[in-house]
């Protein structure tokens, strides 16, 4: 009994020790690499089509998060392929319609308008500088 006992107390401070030595090894690599510079992402400068699929199937409570979600995405709108698919739940149908048709139309307006934005932020970003020190 006392053998069985003296096994599980030795396995024991073995699984701590090569728990804690493993901590130490991972000090050790990055004191040994926090030097190194990470190199710089560069952006792409073409993008190739992609089909975004989400896939749907009697996803009544989690449909709205999903199309939330991918709306967030940033892509570029003609490198977007479009995939017709069928829903076979009329709930998931109308949720799809109604979230597509809120993000569709949020915060547009005419062409006009949104391009007065633009020419505003760039006039922004130019004199950057100049507000900073106006401050």
């Amino acid at each position: 009994m006392e053998e069985i006992i003296l096994f599980a107390y030795i396995f024991s401070l073995t699984v701590l020790f090569v728990f804690g030595s493993h901590g130490f090894i991972m000090i050790y690599y990055y004191l040994k690499y926090r030097s190194r510079k990470s190199q710089a992402v560069q952006e792409m400068t073409s993008y190739p089509v992609v089909t975004v699929q989400l896939p749907v199937y009697n996803e009544v409570y989690v449909v709205g998060r999903l199309i939330d979600a991918s709306c967030t995405m940033v892509y570029p709108k003609e490198k977007l392929a479009n995939y017709p698919a069928e829903n076979e739940c009329p709930e998931c149908d109308q949720l799809i319609t109604e979230t597509l048709g809120f993000h569709q139309g949020m915060l547009l307006g005419a062409r006009q308008d949104m391009d007065d934005i633009v020419n505003a932020v760039a006039k922004v970003y130019e004199n950057r500088q100049k507000l900073a020190a106006a401050g």
